[in-house]
């Protein structure tokens, strides 16, 4: 372990420095971090183990690291994301990390193409329907008001 001076109420104070860490000009913590590939726990920088297709990653405290992309990330591995037809990858921190093409829907683990009735379109998000004025949604259909 390297240590400096570090300035103190009373004077200066020595800084330990561990193994795979450098000081830092910080006048607050513990005036060091962690070299690349290691993160700080407590007094010691940890090596991370990166799995596969993953990637060094500083902005994730957690882990030091994130999946790559089309992978998905759990506890200790990036598992690939299984895209089903008519589906592109997208990237999300919870739920599926795929959506659904314009004018189809998510159903279970698939996209299913969205069926128009007579006076329908597809809406904003292209993953359901609208009726055409003056016409209302009844059910599966387009309903006439009076």
């Amino acid at each position: 372990m390297r240590a400096r001076l570090s300035a103190h109420r009373d004077g200066c104070a020595a800084i330990a420095v561990p193994k795979n860490a450098f000081l830092n000009d910080q006048s607050y913590g513990s005036g060091w971090d962690c070299a690349r590939g290691y993160r700080k726990t407590a007094d010691a920088c940890e090596a991370i183990i990166l799995p596969e297709n993953s990637y060094l990653d500083p902005t994730s405290s957690a882990t030091g690291w994130s999946c790559a992309r089309g992978y998905r990330a759990t506890a200790t591995a990036c598992e690939l994301v299984k895209i089903p037809n008519q589906a592109y990858f997208a990237e999300t921190s919870h739920g599926q990390s795929w959506k659904c093409e314009r004018g189809y829907r998510s159903t279970e683990n698939q996209c299913e193409k969205i069926v128009l009735p007579e006076n329908g379109h597809l809406d904003y998000s292209g993953n359901d329907w609208d009726c055409d004025p003056p016409f209302a949604r009844r059910g599966q259909a387009c309903m006439l008001l009076r």
